[in-house]
């Protein structure tokens, strides 16, 4: 498969990708790539040990793919592959250093296309009018330039309330802050006699049930409280 294709490095991720020029005579059902941190597995495949391996939609012609879940301020290596009926083929191996950027500014720079909070990418901002900030997004792992439904379900259980959310694994990594709230009047908000259980992470989103006290009072809301760290 020859040289690996690198492209744009963030601090937690990269794109990177490959091409085909040979098939063999069999059609590629899988492309993908590999990547670990260079002073662990300096000849990464798949299954290897520190291996991060990432597979999506391609051509023979080239694809690239975004590898997230990398050491920020380290050495990598990667190499691209491709699958079919007659087994794997893989690329040359790479060499690429992640920067010093964090999990939030790798993802305005995946979906936003640059690091900065400011303009669109402002963490205050809503580029696709869907009611959720960037901030709530990335804290959300969802796409900002995507309009997303709250993925929130609240019920009643006798006399407590249920919540069940999903919040993105990255952004819990990386110190953001996702919890509920409760108030009786819209003004006061606290998270007294909220219980929090993580349900379900599949790498990506977190399942999360919270649990409280209806109260006695006529009316009783419930909110996610997001607080991403200062940069």
């Amino acid at each position: 498969m020859g040289v690996p294709a690198l492209g744009a490095i963030g601090g937690t991720g990269a794109w990177l990708g490959g091409a085909v020029p040979d098939d063999g005579g069999a059609a590629v059902t899988e492309y993908g790539v590999v990547a670990a941190l260079r002073a662990v597995n300096p000849d990464p495949a798949i299954g290897g040990t520190g291996v991060r391996q990432v597979t999506g939609t391609g051509s023979q012609q080239g694809y690239s793919l975004w590898v997230n879940e990398l050491a920020p301020g380290r050495s990598h290596v990667f190499r691209a592959y491709a699958r079919n009926a007659k087994g794997i083929a893989y690329s040359e191996i790479r060499t690429f250093s992640t920067t010093g950027q964090n999990a939030q500014q790798d993802w305005r720079m995946l979906h936003l296309g640059t690091t900065a909070n400011a303009g669109q990418a402002a963490d205050a901002a809503d580029p696709d009018a869907d009611g959720f900030s960037n901030a709530t997004e990335f804290a959300l792992a969802l796409n900002p330039k995507r309009w997303s439904p709250d993925g929130v379900e609240l019920t009643r259980n006798g006399a407590r309330l249920e919540l069940k959310y999903r919040r993105g694994t990255v952004a819990q990594r990386d110190g953001t802050s996702v919890k509920a709230e409760w108030s009786a009047d819209l003004v006061d908000w606290s998270r007294e006699g909220v219980e929090e259980t993580l349900q379900s992470d599949d790498g990506t989103h977190q399942l999360v049930k919270a649990v409280m006290d209806a109260g006695t009072a006529v009316r009783r809301f419930v909110r996610l409280r997001v607080v991403v760290p200062a940069e």
